[in-house]
């Protein structure tokens, strides 16, 4: 077996911060254990980037048994302005060409070591047996509303690509695996987490920096990273040494520029910045420190805290999940949005309140987080990756709203794509909505597939697909959707089962149906007097197959046909974290999320806000405002309720995270399945819904349902009365019941045997798809159709 490594990280800047220092360290134990069972291993480096000797040395040191390539490696000229996907192409090229070469006509494997540093640009060689990524976040796409205004991010986006191909990846911790889970809808299978360690000091002998250093102070391992919260963190150091009267100082490592430095000071003057300091010195610090101070926003792993843990120092930290991963009782956990909080914590930690007792578990956590049991995961992983499908895959032509708009079905469809390509060869057709709005989202699709608008589908490209794959709805971002589905047989997933609004509104607006058409749909209507269903029975009736997500939907849909097709029942997916956030205060959290509009039930979360068995709990209400300005300031008033409005996906996330009961109170019901409903399930979250549709199918041992109104607050309140182990139970079983029953690989492989299964079965609408994939004449197909009708 042979095992090609790709070394540019030691060639990047990388090589001075956390992923230079991981990806040697896993270097070094990956090859030196028992385990490692690869006969010849190869680093490749790029001719293209200096490579100082003393890298090289360092590189050969950890890794004496491999052999040092050099490769003429393409790098961007500018992180900007490079064509990232030239350069992709060619090196793959060179790639498959260096591989052959010294592969010696083996099997190999490929490991890239990091895959987004602006320098390089590192690819798989589409040769390799598993392609191999070790992954330390998705913090840009995570904070997209302040990474997204940096020059280099549409480059980010592009390196994707690479991401998706991967057999294998390796997360830093089991907080990463799920992010890439949650946020791209990789299969968790194929996602390991294989951990980290501090990093190796210990043969190093500590140096006093040159700098001048204080006799007392508290070590804030930081950097100029936009979500490193430093401002927080300094003012709420800054609270504390006002409210003690300390003059203790806080020294900030790495490198900050001038702005940020400046800005930092204002804030306070008891601030000490070390600039990039050696690792014996780095080592130094951390022995002679009071306390460590680490509250970044977000991480994917965060070593300074498992370096602080090495020296037995009292750490305070934010309350985010890669810690509590850690642990969550060994240090001094804050409200990093919170200056005191921070400062409350650190007046804890320097006084080392119950440090003893926190102390004591340091051990254990060192013990977990060793470079040693670090690479006996990831070579353990090799025998564990899924196997492929192995199926013939099918050309499949999906339509979806742009994955960039507020449509909720645009983004369902973007994380669903990596189930669907173990069974699809899948082009997309989007659309964007015909009225202006705020883009709410990223949209990396076009990186990792084929994209093209949906007006640009006509009969002819029709023709060059084994199925078409409509996901229809009652939004603007469905109506070249609806357009082909009428006449362009395929098989379509119904998000909703009325459609009157878009039939009423950008159909009719933009002159796609007349007033004659809408007339006749109304009148099917009446003559099937199917209460369950509108403007549907044309467009159902016309295609191959349909998908539904619930009973409810396949009951309301199969009364509506005019012709049989036939329906299959998928689980709406939505995949589940293994690691959860601990909670800070015992105050019971109740949300409302998603559309924020009366007809999802705003006026009853109000009353709940209203109503004084509330008064003491947190009433969060989050997501897309449709209503105006004076309405959210009157929600606002409420002492207990907060609002937030146009949040990002990752913040609907973390609000999600943090919410005990989800209100979901739905008066008018269009027969859809609630994809916010699953997703505050998965963090367990207990739903209080309408007994109605979907919602009733929920098992009523795990799901709140009521009947009016008025029942959800009596609802609640029992709910608030329960012992706190009876409520922890119930989270959990609602998180394992969404964990066994709603996964996209299970989603897409249905979708594959139902599609499979009847595009050729015998039918009317099989027969109509089938003479127009062979081109016949309008003449045929009229009469098929009339026959049909």
């Amino acid at each position: 077996r042979v095992l090609f490594i790709d070394g540019q990280v030691f060639q990047s800047a990388a090589w001075d911060r956390g992923m230079g220092k991981y990806s040697l360290a896993l270097l070094k134990h990956l090859l030196a254990d028992p385990s490692y069972d690869y006969e010849k291993t190869f680093i490749i480096f790029s001719d293209n980037i200096k490579l100082p000797a003393d890298v090289k040395q360092t590189v050969a040191q950890a890794a004496p048994d491999a052999e040092i390539l050099r490769a003429d490696l393409a790098v961007p000229d500018d992180p900007c302005k490079s064509d990232i996907p030239k350069l992709q192409a060619a090196n793959e090229a060179k790639l498959v060409e260096l591989t052959a070469a010294h592969a010696g006509g083996h099997d190999f494997d490929f490991l890239i070591m990091s895959l987004f540093i602006d320098q390089v640009v590192s690819v798989f060689p589409d040769t390799a047996a598993t392609s191999i990524l070790l992954f330390y976040d998705l913090i840009p796409l995570q904070y997209v509303e302040k990474y997204s205004q940096l020059c280099a991010f549409p480059n980010y986006l592009k390196r994707y690509k690479t991401l998706f191909e991967a057999d294998l990846i390796w997360a830093i911790s089991q907080t990463v695996a799920d992010d890439l889970s949650l946020n791209l809808g990789l299969d968790p299978h194929a996602v390991f987490n294989i951990d980290g360690a501090p990093i190796e000091r210990a043969e190093l002998k500590p140096q006093k920096p040159k700098m001048e250093v204080p006799k007392r102070f508290v070590l804030m391992p930081s950097g100029n990273d936009l979500r490193k919260n430093n401002v927080r963190a300094v003012q709420g150091f800054e609270e504390y040494c006002r409210q003690s009267g300390d003059d203790i100082e806080l020294l900030l490592t790495s490198t900050f520029d001038d702005n940020t430095r400046r800005q930092l000071e204002a804030y306070s003057k008891n601030l000490r910045f070390t600039g990039n300091v050696e690792e014996a010195e780095l080592r130094w610090l951390y022995e002679r420190a009071e306390a460590l101070l680490f509250v970044s926003e977000y991480e994917g792993l965060g070593l300074p805290i498992l370096e602080g843990a090495e020296v037995d120092k009292p750490i305070v930290c934010s309350n985010i999940g890669v810690f509590n991963e850690i642990a969550t009782d060994a240090f001094y956990y804050c409200n990093q949005f919170d200056m005191a909080s921070i400062a409350g914590a650190l007046t804890d930690a320097i006084n080392a309140d119950d440090f003893a007792a926190k102390k004591a578990l340091y051990p254990e956590i060192l013990r977990r987080y060793s470079w040693q049991h670090t690479a006996e995961k990831a070579l353990a992983s090799l025998q564990e990756k899924p196997t492929p499908t192995g199926v013939e895959k099918l050309r499949l032509a999906v339509f979806a709203p742009s994955p960039e708009g507020y449509s909720t079905v645009g983004t369902w469809s973007l994380r669903l794509h990596p189930a669907l390509t173990g069974y699809f060869d899948v082009d997309y057709y989007v659309e964007k909505g015909k009225t202006a709005h705020r883009l709410e989202r990223v949209d990396y699709l076009s990186s990792i597939a084929n994209v093209y608008p949906a007006t640009s589908f006509n009969e002819r490209r029709y023709r060059d697909y084994d199925a078409v794959l409509y996901n229809l709805g009652n939004s603007e971002f469905h109506v070249e959707t609806i357009k082909n589905a009428l006449y362009l047989p395929g098989f379509a997933i119904c998000h909703d089962t009325r459609l009157t609004d878009i039939f009423n509104g950008e159909l009719s607006t933009y002159g796609y149906v007349s007033e004659e058409r809408k007339q006749q749909e109304s009148l099917l209507d009446e003559q099937l007097d199917n209460k369950l269903t509108s403007f549907l029975t044309s467009l159902v009736s016309r295609q191959q197959g349909l998908i539904v997500h619930s009973d409810y939907a396949q009951g309301a849909i199969s009364h509506t046909l005019l012709s049989e097709v036939p329906i299959a029942k998928a689980n709406l997916p939505v995949p589940v974290p293994k690691q959860l956030n601990q909670k800070l205060e015992d105050k019971l959290t109740i949300g409302f999320a998603g559309i924020i509009h009366p007809a999802k039930g705003l006026d009853i979360i109000e009353k709940v806000a209203q109503t004084e068995a509330f008064f003491d709990c947190n009433i969060r209400i989050f997501g897309l405002s449709l209503v105006g300005d004076d309405v959210i300031r009157r929600l606002e008033t409420y002492p207990n309720v907060t609002v937030d409005t146009n949040v990002t996906d990752f913040a609907f996330q973390q609000m999600l995270r943090e919410v005990d009961v989800l209100v979901n109170y739905r008066k008018d019901y269009r027969g859809e399945t609630s994809a916010a409903t699953l997703e505050a399930m998965r963090f367990g979250a207990v739903p209080i819904v309408r007994k109605v549709g979907w919602y009733d199918e929920l098992p009523d041992k795990l799901v709140l349902k009521a009947k009016s109104p008025d029942e959800v607050i009596e609802k609640l309140q029992a709910f608030l009365e329960l012992p706190a182990a009876e409520s922890a139970a119930q989270a959990e079983s609602v998180r394992a019941f969404v964990e066994s029953d709603f996964n996209y690989q299970d989603y897409a492989r249905k979708l594959y045997e139902f599609i499979a299964g009847q595009r050729e079965a015998p039918g009317q609408n099989n027969e109509i798809a089938r003479q127009l994939r062979k081109g016949a004449g309008r003449g045929k197909l009229l009469r098929l159709i009339q026959k049909q009708q």
